[in-house]
């Protein structure tokens, strides 16, 4: 016969830790979703990010490179009377 059993106090105390443990196995869990969250938005925030620059980037690159492109029609037409000019 265990006696640990019988006695109030050892019953109370184990099911406190049980309570205990599961409470901490539950934060725990909790922590390792919200860190997946915050994670997982700002892996999103990076990529939006990336992606605005890019299109930024490809916008600006191709005004410019439409510019130069303009700019490179009007001096060879202006030497050529019958070209019209931009």
């Amino acid at each position: 016969m265990v006696i640990d059993k019988m006695i109030p106090g050892r019953i109370y105390e184990r099911r406190r830790h049980t309570a205990e443990r599961e409470m901490n196995r539950i934060r725990a869990k909790m922590r390792s979703s919200q860190t997946l969250f915050f994670k997982n938005m700002l892996w999103l925030l990076k990529v939006s990010v990336y992606i605005k620059l890019c299109v930024f980037i490809y916008c600006y690159l191709f005004d410019y490179l439409a510019d130069a492109l303009i700019k490179a029609y009007q001096m060879t037409s202006s030497k050529a009377s019958v070209a019209p000019k931009l």
